[in-house]
């Protein structure tokens, strides 16, 4: 009963991201800051509660924090799917935190497809949707 809870909640949130727009361009990027306000993964859905976890897009370079450690890299954008190199953090221990950050390295890591929903940004890889809104 589980497993077919936790496929239904992921279809569903793979329609969502179907019908987002997701047109996805540089320019709905660059020079914003965008904060993680939730994750879903594992068939669960995690509230962010701190506003610690935030990626800064640039013309090519993507900075940020995981809520602990220190993120910078490159980035491009090619029909809303996001590639990153020469990608480097910092790597100190945080606890509470960690769960969180694995789950945004892995998707960041593994080309995630991009999609606006209003003023928030959906990042997707495999089972793994991060929800990000744009700062004030």
């Amino acid at each position: 009963m589980l497993r077919i809870s936790t496929s239904l909640l992921l279809l569903l949130t793979l329609f969502g991201l179907a019908a987002c727009n997701t047109g996805v361009r540089k320019a709905n990027l660059e020079n914003r800051t965008w904060i993680l306000t939730s994750y879903q993964a594992d068939g669960t859905r995690q509230t962010v509660p701190d506003q610690d976890t935030r990626l800064q897009f640039g013309e090519d370079d993507l900075s940020g924090s995981t809520g602990c450690n220190r993120i910078d890299g490159r980035y491009d954008l090619k029909k809303s799917r996001l590639t990153t190199a020469q990608f480097l953090t910092t790597e100190m221990a945080c606890p509470g935190k960690m769960e969180r950050e694995a789950h945004l390295l892995d998707v960041l890591n593994n080309e995630p497809t991009l999609a606006m929903d209003g003023d928030n940004l959906l990042m997707s890889h495999g089972e793994t949707v991060l929800t990000f809104r744009l700062s004030p």
